[in-house]
């Protein structure tokens, strides 16, 4: 008896040593993977810690890497944790997942630095999708110490739900990335996923700016070198994101301007008002605009009560045709650049001049 347990120890410390080995070995594989796929000089726990999340989806939402079905979602890079950005979180995705930005899979949603670092995985082919929210004090840890802690210490969430269903969780905020889950397994544009990636979430508002965008490029489009959009939000909505990421006409470089109105204002100014666009030739100092409405429900049957990605995702089907929606109320020329500036100064109702307002 007493040979046997020593026999049966041995055995499990053999065990024990084995699996060790395979552990370190399979560290070590994926060490070199990320060696030889970004040529750091070493792993870092954001890696491994992007890794482990990736590990634990593809187990739980079935899937293996390079699967074109999957699609990964994290704020790493956004999210700040003491004074670590974390934008080597997303090396460590696209090298377990095979995700990458270029398939269109790994999309970087923006959010403020504060917030948590979280990661999403879906799969579109079951539908399933698995959201995981990182313990913050484990990117404090050594690799020795990281490499010992089970899941449930990592991630204060781990939570695997049907994307595809009604009752949807909230995922501590961040409820909307089921919606940009949903929106990616349609195959829309990039560059409106892009939008969506600033906007932060997928909404009627960011795809209303997405159809004005498809609505310039037929009635305004930039056509010679030195043009570009000067935009004049009045009122501002979530549109807004949109022109600034694909036009690049944002607040900072003064070609995006928000004016809010008053609900006097608004009620002076045909409904639906939806901004000022001019294409400005900063070589001639002069431009073209237009005026637009957005009439949110012409010739839309959606129940009362359908969620807004719902009715969102029932728009997207008009991005060729966006005139079910929106309609030039003016067109104007601006001959100089006084002229410009005077519809952006503070102070000033830019449609009163325009002469767009109506006698109360």
């Amino acid at each position: 008896m007493e040979r046997l347990n020593k026999t049966l120890s041995k055995l499990m410390v053999l065990i024990i040593l084995l699996s060790l080995a395979a552990c370190t070995q399979q560290k070590r594989a994926f060490d070199k993977e990320l060696f030889d796929l970004l040529g750091v000089d070493s792993v870092s726990i954001q890696h491994l810690l992007a890794a482990r999340a990736s590990d634990i989806a593809m187990d739980k939402i079935s899937f293996e890497k390079n699967d074109p079905n999957v699609l990964a979602m994290t704020n790493g890079g956004y999210a700040i944790v003491g004074k670590k950005t974390t934008e080597k979180s997303i090396d460590g995705v696209m090298v377990r997942t095979g995700c990458t930005i270029g398939k269109a899979n790994l999309l970087i949603i923006h959010r403020a630095k504060w917030k948590s670092l979280w990661f999403v995985f879906f799969n579109k082919k079951t539908g399933m999708g698995v959201y995981l929210e990182v313990n913050r004090s484990v990117l404090d840890q050594n690799i020795d110490e990281f490499q010992n802690l089970p899941d449930e210490m990592l991630f204060t969430t781990i939570e695997t739900a049907d994307f595809k269903g009604e009752n949807l969780p909230e995922f501590n905020g961040n409820k909307g990335v089921i919606a940009i889950a949903r929106l990616w397994a349609t195959g829309v544009p990039y560059d409106f996923l892009q939008a969506i990636q600033f906007h932060n979430h997928f909404c009627p508002g960011i795809t209303s700016g997405y159809l004005i965008i498809k609505y310039l490029d037929k009635y305004l489009p930039i056509q010679e070198p030195g043009e570009t959009y000067s935009i004049i939000a009045c009122p501002p909505w979530c549109k807004d994101d949109a022109f600034q990421v694909i036009f690049d006409t944002t607040t900072g470089k003064k070609e995006l301007s928000a004016v809010h109105m008053t609900r006097g204002q608004i009620q002076q100014l045909p409904g639906g008002i939806a901004g000022i666009f001019i294409r400005w030739n900063s070589k001639a100092k002069k431009g073209h605009g237009l005026v637009l409405t957005f009439n949110w429900s012409k010739k839309l049957k959606i129940p009362a009560g359908t969620p807004k990605s719902e009715r969102a995702m029932i728009m997207m089907k008009y991005v060729d045709n966006p005139e079910v929606f929106i309609s030039t109320l003016k067109e104007f020329e601006v001959s100089s650049e006084e002229e410009l500036n005077k519809l952006k100064i503070a102070g000033v109702n830019p449609y009163e001049e325009l002469g767009l307002l109506r006698k109360k």
